[in-house]
């Protein structure tokens, strides 16, 4: 059943509302919640497809609601309500996601109905400032269920959702694995949701983490190849350099560490560890055998970096302390590092051969190892 959380700190509002909504659509679960700080507590406690929101409330405001929904669950219809709607504020609105403003007093057979129209459509939501492949792993970290129709360049495709797994996939000429890895490799995709429905096509077969390094593997091989070819004759002559110098006898899927950059050790029963850099994702220093490990660094470093901005925006003066990424068959744990340019350890590991809590172990020592040679 679509489960709608209506959030006001106004307790006779909240209670009209969620009565008048609960006796005329029996067929939505309504969730209440008296400020944002409690709208963030029942949206992480239980899937939740629509939000209508006051703006003027205390601790979190209906603003900084908005802006953790464009951050944490995108995928998340929301509606907000004021008593002072001018112009700026509902450009901001605008911006942060919410599909329309209503005027207080609310005018509730026409909030109810058009509630019910974003209901009856499947719950349209659009996706902003994040990229398709972070908003993936959001969608399989919360197990939602949902269909992203995704456009770039006049081209429109589609990803099916069912509970966290990427199980559908069409593209204009491609299906199933192909056209999945060929929709993440868009460019500056514009991403809209639509909600839960029984998948209507089951024919993605690999998981999500091998899709999307093999999606930036195509892009990085794209843009190197629209590099001019004088630049191209360079980076060879470059290469040949390097083959010709005596190598380090390390794996070679694992870049070189930085003569500037403490080496890591290799924990117990981890398949890689590295250390890379929070802003660029670019791989710093490395241990173990992990393949395509520069892409999934990238997206790593664009998750982190979209839980520390979601933070900032709230105004909570915290920080990250620590992210878990988990795909049946590869768990990533990343814990930030104190350094300049900052950085973040990131150790990846097979479920079934290691526990989290042994490597979160092995990632207490590895961190404070960091923290010793980067003082010392």
């Amino acid at each position: 059943m679509t489960r709608v959380l209506i959030v006001d700190d106004d307790p006779g509002q909240l209670r009209l509302l969620a009565r008048i909504i609960s006796v005329r659509r029996r067929d939505l679960v309504v969730v209440t919640a008296g400020n944002g700080a409690e709208a963030v507590e029942r949206l992480e406690a239980s899937p939740i497809d629509l939000v209508l929101t006051d703006l003027q409330m205390p601790e979190v405001n209906g603003f900084e609601l908005l802006a953790w929904l464009s951050s944490h669950q995108p995928h998340v219809a929301a509606f907000t309500m004021t008593a002072y709607p001018d112009t700026a504020s509902l450009a901001r609105l605008r911006a942060l996601g919410s599909q329309e403003c209503f005027t207080k007093p609310l005018d509730v057979p026409a909030v109810l109905e058009r509630l019910s129209q974003a209901v009856t459509e499947g719950v349209r939501g659009h996706v902003r400032d994040i990229s398709l492949a972070s908003f993936l792993q959001l969608v399989q970290m919360d197990r939602k269920t949902c269909t992203l129709v995704v456009e770039s360049d006049g081209r429109v495709g589609s990803l099916t959702m069912d509970e966290g797994t990427l199980v559908g996939a069409r593209a204009p000429n491609a299906r199933g694995d192909a056209a999945a890895i060929e929709i993440i490799s868009w460019p500056s995709p514009a991403i809209t949701i639509t909600g839960s429905r029984e998948p209507e096509h089951r024919d993605v077969t690999s998981p999500l983490a091998f899709l999307l390094m093999e999606a930036m593997r195509l892009t990085d091989e794209a843009k190197r190849a629209a590099v001019p070819k004088a630049e191209i004759e360079i980076e060879i002559e470059a290469e040949a350099e390097i083959e010709a110098a005596p190598s380090p006898a390390t794996d070679p899927r694992v870049p070189d560490e930085e003569p500037d950059v403490p080496a890591v050790r290799m924990p117990v029963d981890a398949d890689a560890l590295a250390v890379v850099e929070t802003e660029s994702g670019r791989v710093r220093s490395a241990a173990g055998r992990c393949e395509d490990l520069p892409a999934l660094a990238q997206v790593a470093a664009s998750v982190l970096r979209a839980e520390m901005a979601v933070i900032a925006s709230l105004g909570l003066h915290d920080e990250v302390r620590e992210l878990v990424l988990t795909t049946p068959r590869c768990w990533t744990v990343i814990r930030p590092v104190p350094s300049d340019p900052p950085c973040f350890a990131m150790l990846i590991f097979d479920p079934h051969r290691a526990t989290l809590v042994m490597e979160r172990r092995e990632m207490d020592d590895l961190v404070r190892e960091l923290e010793t040679q980067g003082s010392a």
